[in-house]
């Protein structure tokens, strides 16, 4: 088989090695995205909602601003959790705040985001399960405590 490769190589006419099926299909699919007239559905996270919750003086709110982000995040994709604007970044800022308000929120959002988006989001959660079961046990307030062990 060596020889044969080296007389191929020889003759000019050299072996071409084909992708994996897999690589190829993925390659195939994307450039039919690039090549498609569709418009492509961006969608950011709203920055003033993730605010809401990071710089909450009170709890009034809370909920329902953990909700919206988190049907957000359902019809942009998991996608939308990652990367400087993700959500995650806002999750994890609320969860180790200093705010008790603020990681009552994140708590609020780390359940809104497991009901709503449910397995797609597991990965992405069970880092941050932790710093729930933490403040499930904080001594200063008692809705952080509750939200938290819910």
């Amino acid at each position: 088989a060596a020889a044969a490769a080296a007389a191929a190589a020889a003759a000019g006419g050299e072996r071409k090695r084909l992708a994996p099926p897999f690589v190829q299909v993925q390659a195939a699919a994307a450039a039919a995205a690039a090549a498609s007239p569709l418009p492509v559905k961006t969608m950011s996270i709203s920055k003033e909602t993730c605010e809401a919750i990071l710089k909450a003086e009170n709890n009034e709110g809370l909920k329902e601003a953990a909700d919206k982000l988190a049907t957000e995040v359902k019809e942009a994709g998991v996608a939308s959790l990652e990367g400087e604007d993700g959500l995650l970044k806002t999750l994890d800022e609320a969860l180790g705040s200093s705010n008790v308000v603020a990681r009552e929120g994140g708590a609020l959002l780390f359940a809104a985001l497991s009901k709503k988006i449910k397995g797609a989001a597991l990965p992405f959660l069970v880092e941050r399960l932790d710093a729930v079961i933490a403040n499930a046990g904080d001594k200063k307030s008692s809705d952080l405590r509750k939200t938290s062990s819910k």
